[in-house]
């Protein structure tokens, strides 16, 4: 990256064999895992820069929480920045808040976060281990490294494949929303990006105006990627295929909310991944037979959106880091009806988030929440937590 490899010593696979699937959970894997050794001094710069307001932290400078700018060569170099696998990963789930819980956390000073989301163990694990590499964050040495795929979470192939090539002591961060709040901004989302071109020019703004590998530009450099797939590489990309759609549900959407979650004779269309993704005890379930319960911060979607503060102090004490975010790091948009960041420089999310959700009628709230509830009575007896949601579903 940026040309400072030959300066920054970084550990890269060499092996760049792919992992084949014979059937559909069961594979064997024959890329091993390349351990980095860090230097033990303890260098995280966290200062004002006195250029349009930025933050220079760690191996970055930042402009704002997505716009992050790797420093010269000589700066990585004095403070032993390199590049690892993620120590810790948000895992889930869409559209429960994870792109702010990423955008919070980008700014303490202990953690290093990924720009993009890789959907490395899922849909690209063709890709090879290589390429992984490559999206990870530079970091200091007393720095954790961090990425986000929401997707993992709902993946069959997720979890063994993380332990297989990450190891078994990663720490994963999930946060659970109301499944009925859930399924309707997921509605929302999925309804704008198929029907108009808000998410495509905004993005096109955004690439504009933000120097950096934007999740778009990662999805052409993966495009581009494809032309060059050696035939190990399509067998496994094929396999990866066929197991997403013999086991994946599939998101769709109608010209309403209802008609897209409700089949006509009034049932709940569990077939819809946009309801089929907070059945949450199914997926927690396949997680914890991979890795223990003590691995795994879950997160209270509702409380996270009112009040993020104790969530994140929960995220700290989770990672072992030290104490950072108070209530002077955020203040609220009353425009977007979220928290924002108030500190070190007031940044928000972009107006694809906080989108105006359709207006639903009460008796088919009712019938997603008397679907959903014995789902969530199975996840608060399996995770043994309360969610402050469950009174409502």
């Amino acid at each position: 990256m940026h040309g400072i490899t030959s300066v920054i010593p970084v550990g890269i696979l060499k092996n760049k064999s792919l992992l084949y699937l014979g059937t559909f959970l069961l594979f064997v894997t024959i890329i091993g895992v390349l351990h980095l050794s860090s230097n033990t001094t303890s260098f995280s710069v966290f200062s004002i820069g006195s250029r349009g307001g930025g933050v220079e932290q760690g191996c970055y400078r930042y402009n704002t929480a997505s716009d992050q700018i790797l420093l010269p060569a000589e700066k990585l170099k004095e403070r032993h920045c390199n590049q690892s696998f993620p120590d810790a990963i948000i895992i889930g789930t869409k559209k429960s808040g994870t792109t702010a819980l990423r955008n919070f956390l980008t700014f303490h000073p202990q953690i290093s976060t990924s720009k993009t989301e890789a959907h490395f163990f899922e849909r690209r694990y063709y890709l090879g281990m290589d390429w992984y590499f490559s999206l990870m964050p530079y970091a200091t040495p007393d720095q954790i490294i961090m990425e986000k795929t929401p997707r993992y979470f709902v993946h069959p192939l997720s979890p063994r494949a993380i332990r297989t090539h990450l190891g078994q002591d990663k720490k994963f961060i999930l946060i659970l929303r109301d499944p009925v709040q859930r399924a309707i901004s997921d509605f929302t989302h999925v309804f704008f990006t198929t029907s108009t071109k808000e998410e495509e020019d905004q993005q096109r703004q955004f690439d504009l105006d933000t120097p950096r590998m934007s999740n778009a530009i990662l999805r052409r450099t993966v495009d581009a990627l494809k032309a060059t797939l050696t035939d190990e590489q399509k067998t496994v990309r094929s396999y990866v295929k066929k197991l997403e759609n013999q086991v994946m549900k599939r998101s769709w959407v109608a010209d309403t909310f209802e008609n897209t979650v409700l089949f006509r004779n009034g049932s709940v269309n569990s077939e819809n991944s946009i309801i089929d993704t907070g059945i949450y005890v199914k997926y927690m379930k396949k997680w914890l037979a991979v890795f223990p319960r003590e691995q795994f911060l879950v997160i209270d979607g509702e409380e996270f959106v009112y009040n993020p503060l104790p969530s994140l102090q929960k995220v700290e004490s989770f990672l072992n880091i030290s104490n950072f975010f108070t209530h002077d790091t955020f203040y609220f948009d009353f425009r977007k009806k979220f928290f924002c960041l108030a500190q070190p420089f007031r940044s928000c999310m972009n107006e694809a988030k906080g989108r105006t959700h359709p207006l639903v009628e009460q008796d088919v709230l009712d019938t997603l929440r008397k679907f959903y509830r014995p789902y969530n009575l199975e996840l608060m007896k399996l995770l043994n937590l309360n969610f402050s949601w469950l009174t409502a579903t």
